[in-house]
């Protein structure tokens, strides 16, 4: 849309969101900090991964703001002109934005019970997942299947066409994230795992 209406409301959506996370959610979520310290060991806290993602959140919203301050706000003439309505959100915005939350409803869905079924489904020695959820392979089972199904979703979805390539590019994706995100810290647990 020629309009960057849209974009400024987005951006600031981003924004709240991040403010709101950062300043409430978090901090009323989550009990440690963003580091700790204990006895001069400085470890990585709980409230590490979520305040780098809103910050993220926070950071992208911010640039779609200024972006969009940029551009004129178009007459409603202009636009009707030029074959556009002039409404802000279109019955497309708001089918894009209810197409997105159910791939993001379905994705965390399935990254939040995968774990807990293998365990159930597999583990011969009858253990709960919560016992076994910092031990592979359960700690990995529903961040690489949520995550793969969550990028593979977007990237098909966005692309407009169905190819392996799509779906190889989101594995790798998702294996690179939850291999930096595992392995340099022994006290950090892959999401959903803090949660269950």
């Amino acid at each position: 849309m020629d309009s960057p209406i849209a974009d400024r409301v987005l951006g600031g959506l981003a924004i709240a969101f991040s403010l709101v996370t950062l300043l409430a959610w978090i901090p009323n979520d989550i009990d440690s900090g963003v580091i700790e310290v204990f006895r001069r060991r400085i470890t990585i806290g709980d409230a590490m991964l979520p305040t780098a993602l809103a910050l993220g959140i926070g950071l992208c919203g911010l640039g779609l703001l200024v972006q969009s301050l940029r551009k004129p706000v178009r007459r409603r003439r202009d636009l009707v002109d030029a074959g556009h309505d002039g409404v802000g959100f279109t019955v497309a915005n708001l089918r894009f934005i209810a197409v997105f939350a159910a791939l993001m409803v379905v994705s965390l869905t399935v990254m939040r019970w995968t774990g807990p079924l293998l365990v159930w489904l597999f583990d011969e020695a009858g253990g709960s997942y919560r016992a076994l959820r910092d031990t592979a392979p359960w700690k990995y089972a529903g961040f690489l299947a949520g995550g793969w199904l969550m990028t593979s979703f977007l990237l098909v979805w966005l692309a407009g066409e169905l190819r392996v390539r799509w779906l190889v590019i989101a594995l790798l994706c998702v294996l690179a994230l939850m291999l930096a995100v595992d392995l340099p810290f022994d006290d950090l647990l892959l999401p959903p795992n803090g949660d269950v």
